[in-house]
Order: C-alpha cells, then structure tokens, then sequence
C-alpha cells in the first residue's frame, strides 16, 4: 500500500470497519486516486457527525497544503471535485482555507456555483 493511502487509514481506520482490507489494498494498488475516489469519498460521503467531519475536512486540507503537486491534485481532483458532484455540502463549513480555494478552482470545470456550495 503505498504512503498517502496508508496514512489515510491511520487517520481514519473506521474505513476497515467499512470496507474489505483486500479490496483497500487492491485500490492502493491501482493508485490513490482509485483508493481515495473508490473508498475515501464513499467513507466521507456516509458521514454526518460535525467531528468526524472536521477529521476529514482536516485531513483534505493536509492534501491540499502537500509541497508534492501531485497530492494536492489528488485533494482536488480526487477528493474535493467528487464531493461538489456528489453535492456534499456539509462539508463545506469545516474547510480549511486552501481546500476553500480548491472549490473556487473547480467552480469553472464542474460548472457550479462556488457561492452555493460554500
């Protein structure tokens, strides 16, 4: 499994309650958009305790604050563009402020309003 998807677990191992240990590794695997697309944003999607929320929102502000460019695609393309077209509001509030900008840079491709999400 490799770094970024490991330490996805380690920040939330309520994922292995949720998923198939094989079925985790074998998207790690694949690569960390498939883990992150496939098994992160559906974990993050079924959430609606405002703590766990802040866990996640935090955790994709970690992403989107990497020096590594990649990761910070990954926290843009792979995580937060999912949740606008998954229209995950609630997460919205508990964003940190370059996750925030994030969405503002998504708003022209995903064609939606930033206003309305955030």
């Amino acid at each position: 499994m490799n770094l970024v998807d490991l330490h996805c677990l380690e920040l939330f191992p309520e994922m292995k309650e949720q998923f198939q240990a094989l079925d985790l590794e074998r998207a790690s695997d694949e690569g960390s958009y498939i883990f992150h697309e496939d098994y992160f944003l559906r974990f993050a999607l079924d959430q609606n305790e405002n703590k766990m929320l802040k866990r996640i929102a935090d955790y994709i502000e970690e992403l989107a604050c990497s020096e590594n460019k990649q990761i910070r695609n990954l926290a843009q393309i792979g995580v937060l563009e999912g949740m606008i077209n998954s229209n995950f509001t609630k997460i919205a509030k508990h964003l940190g402020q370059n996750s925030k900008s994030m969405v503002g840079l998504a708003e022209k491709r995903l064609m939606f309003k930033k206003s309305d999400w955030l």
